[in-house]
């Protein structure tokens, strides 16, 4: 009987070292001669990665603002709306201020009381600007914000300089940052050099850590300080430990919230023309003395101009650039 065997196969010669160079050189010639992409491909490409972007952006801002409507709404979450309303309460203050400094003014201080009202204590500046500025103000942040958080890539640089901003603000013009500022000075100076003297250490070390717990009670007391501290440290953290969309999410809420609780404000005024804090007339009340114009008519323009900057920080924000993209 005769078997017909199959051809024996016999393995390859394993590869040798030069041989292996030889072979990843001819991979990355063809590599290199492969022909380009064409040019109008690319261009789609291009588009198609702008468009997502755009569109995450778009959708971050999108949750942002069902948070903060559900934030407004849930009587639930007043624990968290509370240091918001302060917050938007310091925004305000800051605007009469800073608007007073640009204006050729002084800004000698502010506070934002535990009620969420404040009071902002101001030198010259231009009489028909700094007035209108605490509302006004707080819809420009709003708006500016809006708009950075969603065009600047390095969204990080945003939340640093919010918190340089806000932090330095607090610590300048509020009659406890006087205070805090040598403090922490002091603190940090003999943290610094209590490595380098060994006689003394434990008691610079002692010396720093008893200036650093003064600040923080300075601080605590001082309701302008607390929330303006606590802002600026968290806006440096989102800053340093958050990730793109994260930071550009928070930095959105952050202006809607600022942006909206600024026209409810106002809104407010529609219903009690003549309110007071601390005896001092409201901004509108002040602008129809200052000007003879009813009060009315400043609380209606304001309205329609932080709904104007509101609406124009969204076109430029995520509208603008998709017709720019898509070439409409």
């Amino acid at each position: 009987m005769n078997v017909t065997l199959p051809p024996k196969i016999t393995p390859p010669d394993p590869e040798t070292p030069r041989e292996a160079i030889k072979r990843q050189a001819l991979r990355e010639a063809l590599k290199r001669e492969a022909p380009p992409e064409p040019p109008k491909r690319q261009a789609v490409r291009q588009v198609q990665r702008e468009v997502l972007t755009r569109r995450q952006m778009s959708l971050l801002a999108v949750g942002a603002f069902v948070l903060v409507l559900i934030t407004w709404q849930a009587g639930a979450l007043d624990g968290l709306l509370y240091p918001l309303r302060l917050f938007v309460s310091l925004i305000h203050e800051l605007g009469h201020g800073l608007t007073a400094i640009l204006t050729g003014g002084r800004f000698e201080g502010f506070v934002v009381y535990p009620n969420g009202s404040g009071l902002a204590r101001l030198r010259g500046g231009n009489p028909l600007l700094t007035p209108q500025m605490g509302y006004l103000g707080a819809g420009f942040f709003g708006a500016a914000l809006l708009v950075l958080a969603n065009r600047v890539r390095p969204v990080r640089f945003v939340a640093y300089g919010l918190a340089v901003l806000i932090g330095g603000c607090v610590l300048i013009f509020t009659n406890s940052g006087g205070i805090l500022i040598p403090l922490l000075i002091v603190s940090a100076i003999a943290w610094s050099v209590s490595g380098s003297v060994r006689r003394y250490r434990a008691l610079i070390l002692v010396a720093a850590a008893v200036c650093a717990l003064l600040a923080l009670a300075i601080a605590w007391t001082d309701t302008t300080l607390r929330i303006g501290l606590i802002s600026a440290l968290l806006l440096a953290a989102l800053g340093t430990f958050g990730v793109r969309p994260l930071i550009v999410f928070v930095l959105n809420f952050l202006a809607l919230m600022v942006g909206l609780n600024a026209l409810m404000d106002i809104w407010f005024l529609f219903g009690d023309l003549g309110a007071s804090v601390q005896g001092y007339p409201n901004d509108a009340a002040a602008m129809a003395h200052l000007t003879g114009v009813p009060t009315l008519f400043w609380v209606t323009l304001w309205v329609a101009l932080v709904v104007s900057m509101m609406v124009t920080a969204a076109y430029i924000a995520f509208i603008r650039p998709l017709r720019r993209i898509v070439g409409l």
